[in-house]
């Protein structure tokens, strides 16, 4: 009776009934499988009514790509990236309406407790999606099972490597004795006294740069703007090195070049990654990013207004912040970069200025 009625209704084929009555299932599944694909994505089902899932998912995407909500590459990537390497094989050719909550669990459970921050973004963005096609009336309900149905793996937290404050000194030295040439130590010490992310200061560009006042300024990140390097949180940024690293990334500086840390083996900027791998010479479990939390901890113990902390660091502004805390922190900071050398950078664990 079920094969019939499906026949009937143009959503199965002579391959697709073979094919459901060779695999084992559950009654309560048979429907699904008359209806899904035996080959390919949406190779014998008609969507001239109803969305599949991939379109209503390009549509949403599209959507927010059009609102901005994410600014970062890496950001706008994630999205598209966990949908096509996860759910696009497991439901997305179908129609929105015939995904069952089944589906959804069985894809999605997996991927939670294999990779936890891709199954829980992933569902975040399934969840819209659906939530979408019900506000225009194309499903009357969400199917998409709540994110505490899901049983998640008890793991610790894999935080960003970093060291303590009291190791800057030792940091410094590590840098300036290394084999590294001037152009990577200058754009290390920026990194560290800078706290942002390491593409900030890999792609800093010289148009963004005062050699004389060692302030920099990276631009407000925009539609129209595709450069690489801007800041995560899409708003421009401004700061003034102090003039012990200033005067490192001046005695480096390739007049006439685009970027400020040019390698001296391809002639562009100086390569991430290649920046990474030089601090984990000092300590292995340390990265770029982890600095951010370096310079978290000396503000704390050095008193300095959290909420200065935060911005030096770029951190996302949130809540009363993003609303009433719009003030210009440049005036902040720059104090902030030079106590930092002042206390750490530039001395020895004893505390005799070594530079």
């Amino acid at each position: 009776m079920r094969i019939s009625g499906a026949v009937k209704r143009g959503e199965t084929s002579a391959d697709q009934v073979k094919r459901a009555l060779d695999i084992t299932a559950p009654l309560n599944e048979f429907d699904d499988l008359l209806s899904k694909p035996v080959i390919g994505p949406a190779a014998e089902i008609d969507f001239s009514k109803i969305p599949t899932f991939d379109e209503m998912f390009r549509k949403w995407y599209k959507m927010q790509m059009a609102a901005n909500r994410w600014t970062h590459k890496a950001s706008i990537q994630r999205p598209l990236g966990a949908y096509e390497n996860h759910a696009a094989k497991a439901f997305g050719y179908l129609p929105i309406n015939q995904i069952t909550r089944r589906m959804i669990f069985g894809t999605l459970q997996e991927l939670f407790l294999e990779h936890y921050k891709t199954g829980k973004d992933l569902h975040c963005y399934c969840n819209e999606v659906f939530e979408l096609a019900v506000d225009l009336e194309i499903i009357d309900s969400n199917p998409c099972p709540h994110k505490k149905k899901f049983t998640k793996p008890k793991r610790k937290v894999a935080h960003h490597g970093t060291i303590a404050t009291s190791e800057l000194p030792n940091l410094y030295q590590h840098v300036m004795n290394g084999k590294s040439d001037a152009t990577f130590k200058a754009a290390m010490i920026a990194l560290v006294v800078s706290g942002l992310r390491v593409a900030n200061i890999a792609y800093l560009r010289q148009a963004h740069y005062n050699p004389a006042t060692g302030q920099f300024t990276i631009p407000e990140k925009d539609d129209d703007n595709p450069m690489v390097g801007l800041m995560k949180t899409g708003n421009e940024y401004s700061n003034i090195f102090p003039p012990e690293v200033c005067d490192m990334i001046n005695a480096q500086l390739l007049e006439g070049h685009e970027f400020v840390f040019v390698s001296r083996h391809s002639k562009r900027h100086v390569n991430p990654e290649s920046l990474r791998k030089n601090f984990k010479t000092f300590d292995p479990n340390l990265t770029s990013h982890g600095f951010r939390n370096c310079f978290k901890e000396w503000g704390h113990l050095n008193d300095v207004n959290p909420f200065l902390i935060d911005r030096y660091t770029d951190h996302a502004l949130k809540g009363n912040d993003a609303a009433y805390r719009r003030f210009d922190t440049l005036e902040g900071r720059a104090p902030s970069a030079a106590l930092l050398c002042l206390s750490g950078y530039w001395s020895d664990p004893c505390g005799a200025q070594t530079a």
